[in-house]
């Protein structure tokens, strides 16, 4: 059964199939400039400076039990572009589930071992699940296995499979390292093993055959930027940079938690269980992954890259809410794409959000102000539309 939706403006979609109207008085632009939060206000009352996005996606029932999304967004542009920085790891994951399921070889699965045979990387690296690297990407944002999982998806695949999935704007065509725009058309070669080292797939290296770029007319961000120790007097263009609209990315998390309400033809071909793994990751705490290193170090706290209500503070979330949610930050830009659930209060819902932290307009390693105008911002937009959400339902927050 199909769900209602709407999404203004620029984020009608192919994904839902039928319309439905929502009340003004929960039009995130009127949220955003009726909250007097000094994080929101300073944003809000300079959008062009901060360029910030935001759409939000509420999720009810009509009076049979039919699921309908309601969604309205504040400055959503797919061409004006931001770095995506680490929000990329979200489709690398579910390609790599769709992967690995389409080559249809006995015993593979996403608990198979991945080896790449590159040259960055070391020959004595122990192999690693599918699975744990989708996991480390998802989590903590590693960025080996977001680079393995690249080398074993391949530029071409990726962005000819998001295209036909409509992710017109989407482009994935750099790894997480300082390779040139020619070499990241190149992947491979890898091998798949089982847990005893059996090889059961063997991967070439193969050359993209199309030239992608970013689709972004306008790609040029700042007024300099740093390269190696030299200060370059002019914008960086981002024309052979990674591209992932927020419009996209919020319509890909909305197709993950709820692939059943998604076109099939929009919705990754992959198992039901495999969109639970996906979910599960998504809103896994780090201690909660299973992977060792993360539980003994002191430093990983559970809130981590949960922006969207925890800004970069430790607080505990409360009782009954998980956010399932994938974040990224470099270049200044900061942004987070969020479902928002705590089934104790029935209140569940989507929010991403990105902006741009850096008045100085300089790119380098460093003077982004994620602290000051970045974390506060997503940490209050993430509690005003919760609370929202609560006094839309009268439920009386303890």
């Amino acid at each position: 059964m199909k769900s209602n939706v709407i999404f203004k403006g620029i984020l009608s979609s192919l994904l839902f199939s039928s319309v439905t109207a929502f009340a003004q008085d929960e039009n995130i632009t009127l949220l955003l400039h009726k909250d007097t939060t000094a994080a929101i206000r300073r944003v809000v009352q300079h959008p062009y400076k901060f360029r910030v996005q935001v759409v939000y996606t509420q999720v009810r029932k009509d009076s049979i039990g039919k699921l309908v999304f309601v969604a309205s967004d504040f400055r959503i542009n797919d061409d004006e572009y931001f770095y995506p920085a680490t929000l990329v790891k979200l489709p690398i994951a579910a390609l790599a589930l769709e992967k690995i399921n389409s080559l249809h070889t006995n015993g593979l699965s996403k608990d198979s071992y991945l080896k790449v045979l590159v040259p960055y990387i070391s020959k004595k690296e122990k192999p690693v699940t599918i699975r744990e690297n989708i996991i480390r990407m998802l989590v903590l944002n590693d960025k080996n296995a977001f680079n393995r999982l690249y080398e074993f998806l391949g530029q071409e695949y990726i962005n000819s499979r998001l295209e036909q999935l409509g992710y017109e704007k989407t482009r994935i065509i750099q790894r997480f390292n300082s390779a040139s725009t020619e070499e990241n058309r190149t992947t491979g070669p890898y091998e798949i093993t089982d847990s005893l080292g059996k090889t059961l797939y063997k991967g070439m290296k193969v050359t993209c055959r199309k030239k992608f770029t970013n689709p972004i007319k306008e790609t040029k961000i700042g007024t300099g930027y740093i390269e190696g120790k030299k200060f370059v007097r002019v914008a960086k263009d981002f024309q052979n940079s990674n591209n992932f609209p927020l419009s996209e990315a919020h319509r890909m998390l909305i197709s993950v938690i709820y692939p059943e309400e998604t076109a099939v033809e929009n919705r990754f071909n992959i198992s039901a269980e495999d969109f639970e793994f996906l979910k599960t990751a998504l809103g896994y705490f780090p201690k909660e992954a299973g992977i060792l290193e993360w539980m003994n170090d002191e430093k990983i706290y559970d809130t981590q890259e949960k922006f969207l209500f925890a800004g970069a503070s430790k607080d505990s979330l409360p009782h009954g809410l998980r956010i399932y949610n994938k974040a990224g930050f470099d270049y200044g830009f900061i942004a987070d794409c969020a479902y928002i659930q705590d089934k104790e209060k029935d209140v569940e819902f989507f929010v991403s959000a990105v902006l741009y932290t850096n008045s100085k307009d300089i790119l380098s390693e460093e003077g982004y102000e994620y602290k000051e105008n970045g974390y506060p911002f997503l940490k209050e937009l993430g509690k005003l539309i919760y609370y929202h959400e609560i006094r839309i339902k009268d439920i009386t927050v303890k």
